[in-house]
């Protein structure tokens, strides 16, 4: 599972804005393997994982037939799951309120997806990237902070510089 997720976070760190049903495939992945572990107890991790993967699948299809819906939608998971996640990297305990937590975190990407939705992909999904490249490993609090700061900036730099070579006359 950690190749996995590392494969995965390498994936979006790079073309997260050029691959949006790949971004929406990842964040379905990431939050069904999740809310399945968390939530239904005594489950198999064959179980898991087929949960995990039909919720990517359907991430994905959401992104190629529905993409309005997909943009706001993948903006409120990627925001939910990633200020849950974050808050847990960083030695915050969301114990009670891990819900009300996805919730503020979900909205807050899904304005950002609505408003900025370009700059917003770049950046969620440099985000995620980083944080499932790092879940793969094992390292201490500081050293992950470290590289997690690290891995965001090379993705959005990466991910800025694909739009600049692709297209250098719109100016983004």
């Amino acid at each position: 599972m950690a190749l996995f997720r590392l494969l995965l976070g390498i994936g979006l760190l790079i073309m997260g804005r050029r691959l949006f049903w790949l971004f929406l495939g990842v964040v379905g992945f990431a939050f069904g393997f999740d809310f399945a572990e968390r939530t239904i107890h005594g489950l198999s991790h064959d179980v898991i994982l087929i949960i995990a993967l039909v919720s990517g699948a359907l991430g994905a299809m959401v992104a190629i037939f529905l993409q309005k819906f997909a943009v706001i939608g993948g903006g409120f998971f990627a925001g939910g799951y990633l200020l849950v996640e974050l808050l847990k990297a960083f030695g915050i305990s969301t114990a009670n309120y891990h819900w009300l937590i996805f919730i503020v975190g979900g909205l807050v990407g899904a304005l950002l997806m609505r408003a900025v939705f370009g700059w917003a992909l770049i950046i969620l999904s440099s985000i995620l990237g980083a944080t499932l490249i790092l879940q793969s490993f094992h390292l201490g609090q500081d050293l992950t902070a470290v590289l997690f700061i690290c891995l965001v900036i090379l993705g959005i730099g990466i991910q800025f510089g694909l739009i600049r070579k692709i297209s250098p006359s719109r100016g983004e």
